[in-house]
């Protein structure tokens, strides 16, 4: 153990249930840990959270546990899988949002005297389930989140507070603000990825289908631009991030709160043949998300290497600021890792209807991504040797395929919590025009 690490052993540990934290959970959707200044990249795109990661603990290797929003957002809410809490888990449409069978963060964090507020701009989440244990909720954009900042704080009076600042951007159109778009070429080409044909409203337009498909074929310089126009989107939440953080500062101490910073899921730039761009194949440049995590009183910063989920947030962000856990989840702490406990990789799973009923399994050795509904679409990549998801091992070593399928069905069935919630099979008329309004439906 690093003499960083047993010094974070002194620091990190259970608060009080009379010592009950602040909790500032700030999520960014579609965002890819290697663009992010913390995790090593070449642009400087996010300053502001580099500093303050300087004081806090970088998780190098954490997995969204759902390969897109909603059933990415449904694990991180509840602390279960997706074969748990059912949401997108049919291999046909079916249910998007969270079930009242669940128990939310926010509702457990409300049931123990915290004032809890969400302010996203994702219209997904103005369905029921997405509220539940909410005591404030709007649907906003992130430009005004400060300002909701300083309500909350209001509303709250002398209790803790839970506040989830959920930013859409950088989600496509990769559209930064002038004073954010610092990295794209003034005279390179105008191009963008839109949600559908109608939301193509000038040359260079194009939605996100027709490039997967194979319809529109985008240059070198055309995948440079859009993903300089992506950094600029980070670049820009970087910058309303801390003015929230500044915000929240002027009435309460940052230090003695419990921080968390994370996504949903990542993007792609032309990284995988089974998808070119937008997000939902559960490669590593969808599912490796940054999770970075400021405990109350941290002042010093490390780095933890071991595989960890989106799942395993609610029971850390618990323990951290000072509350019980009183119902069985999937997710585990993360508190032994922040104190140098070396771990071990923690395996992921999900699943959801696309792709003919794609599911993921990830135990830090492999990556197996199959079709419930096809079972001729199999692929396993070796992490160890093919860390870039280049090589599909399926044909080659269909024995291996089946071990690896093996331990997937057995980690399932080990970790299946029945809550009494039905898969589901359709959506309401109202869930449909969300979702295709969001571009994932025709």
């Amino acid at each position: 153990m690093s003499f960083l690490a047993l010094t974070m052993a002194s620091l990190i540990g259970t608060a009080s249930a009379g010592d009950q934290k602040d909790i500032i959970m700030v999520v960014w959707d579609a965002t890819r840990a290697d663009h992010l200044t913390p995790y090593g990249y070449e642009r400087d795109t996010t300053p502001n959270l580099a500093a303050l990661a300087q004081t806090a603990t970088v998780f190098d290797n954490a997995q969204a546990s759902g390969s897109w929003t909603i059933p990415s957002v449904a694990s991180l809410f509840t602390g279960l899988f997706s074969h748990n809490h059912k949401v997108d888990y049919a291999p046909t449409k079916g249910i998007v949002d969270i079930p009242a069978e669940t128990t939310t963060l926010a509702e457990t964090l409300h049931d123990q005297g915290w004032f809890t507020a969400l302010f996203t701009a994702q219209s997904v989440f103005y369905q029921p389930g997405y509220q539940q244990g909410f005591d404030m909720h709007e649907l906003t954009g992130g430009g005004t989140f400060k300002d909701k900042v300083v309500q909350a704080l209001d509303k709250a009076g002398d209790k803790p507070v839970f506040m989830v600042l959920y930013w859409l951007n950088p989600h496509s159109p990769y559209t930064p603000p002038k004073l954010h778009d610092i990295f794209s070429d003034p005279d390179g080409p105008q191009v963008d990825i839109v949600l559908k044909s109608e939301d193509a409203r000038k040359p260079g337009d194009h939605p996100h289908d027709d490039v997967n498909a194979g319809r529109v074929t985008l240059t070198e310089a055309e995948w440079a631009q859009l993903e300089a126009r992506y950094d600029g989107e980070l670049h820009s939440n970087d910058q309303r991030m801390q003015n929230c953080l500044d915000r929240y500062a002027r009435s309460r101490s940052l230090d003695d709160a419990v921080f968390v910073m994370t996504s949903d899921h990542g993007e792609m730039f032309n990284d995988q043949p089974q998808q070119r761009t937008w997000h939902g194949w559960p490669t590593h440049e969808n599912q490796h998300v940054p999770l970075i995590v400021k405990a109350p009183g941290q002042k010093s910063g490390t780095r933890v290497a071991t595989q960890v989920r989106g799942v395993d947030v609610y029971p850390t962000v618990l323990e951290l600021a000072g509350a019980r856990l009183d119902h069985d989840i999937n997710g585990e702490s993360l508190v032994p890792l922040m104190n140098g406990d070396a771990g071990r990789d923690r395996t992921n799973v999900g699943a959801t209807h696309y792709w003919d009923g794609l599911q993921f399994y990830n135990d830090g050795d492999y990556n197996l991504i199959t079709s419930r509904n096809d079972a001729s679409r199999v692929f396993l990549y070796d992490l160890e040797r093919d860390p870039g998801e280049q090589t599909n091992l399926a044909e080659s070593d269909p024995g291996l395929v089946e071990r690896v399928k093996g331990r997937m069905r057995k980690f399932i069935e080990q970790t299946t919590i029945d809550l009494g919630i039905q898969d589901g099979s359709s959506l309401s008329k109202e869930d449909e025009e969300r979702l295709r309004a969001l571009g994932y439906m025709e």
